[in-house]
């Protein structure tokens, strides 16, 4: 086997074995052989922002946080309230279920025309959590770092091969 075969070799080596360790399991063995957590709300989750739950093993004391989505609102239906103005328009209003947030719209006040009026959209939360976040920052991570590796082994490849060279030319 070439040294450059082996030096390739032991850098791939070395690249698993660093990141190998990184992608294990993080999570630490509990002594009575499996976790039972008990969860805490730290922040409550409401129709608009996400929530935050810590769960903490009552046998080693592990702990780790789960992140709870947004709910979202639930509206009822549209109810006309009030008199139709001078222009034809009256207000249309509806609540969510839960918080009781309203919404109004002015609408045409025949039913027709009323039904081409498009709601307002909603924003989607994301659940995107924590976890997510770590595990594609940390294989962004070492795609860059076997990128840069590779990229690295090519410079010092190409500088080995011009020290043999230069030692072959001393050599004659």
């Amino acid at each position: 086997m070439s040294r450059i075969s082996r030096l390739l070799l032991c850098t791939v080596l070395f690249v698993c074995l660093c990141y190998g360790n990184v992608y294990a399991n993080t999570t630490p063995p509990c002594p009575t052989g499996a976790h039972e957590f008990e969860s805490h709300i730290i922040v409550m989750n409401s129709e608009d922002t996400e929530g935050q739950v810590e769960n903490t093993c009552i046998h080693c004391g592990y702990t780790y946080l789960e992140i709870l989505p947004a709910t979202g609102h639930h509206y009822g239906e549209w109810l006309a309230e009030g008199d139709v103005t001078d222009d034809g328009m009256q207000l249309e209003r509806r609540e969510c279920t839960n918080c009781h947030r309203s919404e109004e719209r002015m609408v045409p006040a025949t039913v027709e025309e009323a039904d081409d009026i498009e709601e307002p959209v909603q924003e989607k939360k994301s659940e995107f959590n924590t976890a997510d976040g770590v595990l594609a920052t940390s294989i962004c991570s070492v795609w860059g770092y076997t990128a840069y590796t590779l990229w690295n082994n090519g410079k010092v490849l190409r500088w080995y091969k011009k020290e043999c060279q230069k030692m072959r030319r001393r050599r004659r």
